[in-house]
């Protein structure tokens, strides 16, 4: 997950970060770029995860239980 965040970060001009919780996840997919925040949103609905917006960009982490 963060060579993806890396990734997305690049391509969509949005600061994404990763908890370190899934940072060593693996993601195996393509993704439509055109859109940043819609392709985040797609990313973190595929992979279970909580996307949570900061001030600054986005965090990837683990939801809440």
């Amino acid at each position: 997950m963060a060579l993806v965040a890396a990734d997305l970060s690049r391509y969509a001009g949005v600061k994404v970060v990763v908890a370190d919780t899934v940072a060593a996840r693996q993601f195996s997919g393509t993704l439509v770029i055109g859109d940043g925040q819609a392709a985040l949103r797609d990313l973190s609905r595929l992979m279970g995860l909580r996307l949570d917006r900061r001030d600054d960009g986005y965090r990837l982490e683990l939801p809440a239980r």
